[in-house]
């Protein structure tokens, strides 16, 4: 049996957080969770650009979910609050081959 290390993001922002994560990645961390529920879009599109390309396959984001189709990231992360929005169902059968998980 192999396992995989995943890490959840704190809620607020860590100051040398997006500097560690090269090395993170790089130590073995196979998919990161990005939790930052009081973000904007613009602020969370920011740090998904801050990280290398090569790793956002491995990035699973909690808000802002239109992000992992523009970035082809790992998937989604659904909330309580999200699975009651209206509009996931038009988002779900976009995300094909995509990680998809809920709290």
């Amino acid at each position: 049996m192999s396992f995989q290390l995943l890490l959840i993001t704190p809620a607020e922002t860590q100051a040398a957080e997006l500097a560690q994560l090269p090395a993170l990645f790089a130590a073995g961390l196979s998919v990161l969770h990005v939790r930052k529920p009081g973000w904007s879009r613009a602020a969370m599109e920011a740090d998904v650009r801050a990280i290398p390309a090569a790793y956002h396959r491995r990035l699973v984001l909690h808000t802002h979910y239109e992000l992992a189709l523009q970035y082809a990231l790992r998937g989604i992360h659904l909330t309580e609050r999200a699975r009651r929005d209206p509009a996931l169902p038009r988002l779900l059968p976009r995300l094909p081959g995509r990680s998809v998980s809920a709290s």
